[in-house]
């Protein structure tokens, strides 16, 4: 998996297939998260990504049925690599 974020748009890119999303900053409340951000693909779907202080989470159906042993999904992956997210430390 490689990804680029650039003027607010994040490319994902596995193998061949490259997903393009608008990113937008969702200003949580703090008691809630303390980052989140709506990806919004081009056929109006999207995943949300945060931070809180239990480390990051997606909506994606990968973090929800797949993340085991302690690996996220690419969009997870793709916020901590351009600064969106951090990884969580222990």
């Amino acid at each position: 998996m490689t990804s680029t974020y650039k003027d607010g748009v994040l490319a994902i890119t596995l193998g061949d297939k490259v997903c393009k999303y608008a990113v937008t900053d969702m200003k949580p409340d703090k008691r809630v998260a303390d980052r989140a951000f709506r990806l919004w693909k081009a056929d109006d779907t999207f995943e949300d990504i945060s931070q809180d202080r239990y480390g990051p989470s997606c909506t994606c159906g990968a973090f929800c049925f797949k993340n085991y042993d302690g690996k996220h999904c690419k969009h997870i992956q793709a916020g901590i690599a351009h600064g969106l997210l951090t990884a969580r430390t222990k």
